[in-house]
């Protein structure tokens, strides 16, 4: 049975191809991931440097570890 957001999905798709396949899409989802963790030693440089404080660097960890894990966590293993 398909949920309410699927059948929404259908409806905005409705004639059209996914752009990319589950592959390539969590293959993306992955290398942000990996972007992300290599953004954390500039922002622990800007730390250090007091341009910015530890709030902010815990605040962009936090946000994008869990943005990116959602993300990943939306490509179904049966779509792989």
């Amino acid at each position: 049975m398909k949920t309410a957001q699927d059948k929404y999905w259908d409806n905005v798709t409705k004639g059209h191809k996914k752009m990319f396949s589950a592959k390539v899409r969590a293959r993306l989802y992955e290398a942000s991931i990996v972007n992300a963790l290599l953004t954390l030693p500039t922002l622990a440089y800007l730390v250090d440097q007091k341009v910015i404080g530890m709030f902010w660097l815990g605040l962009v960890s936090v946000v994008n570890a869990g943005v990116f894990a959602l993300a990943r966590k939306n490509v179904t293993p049966d779509e792989l």
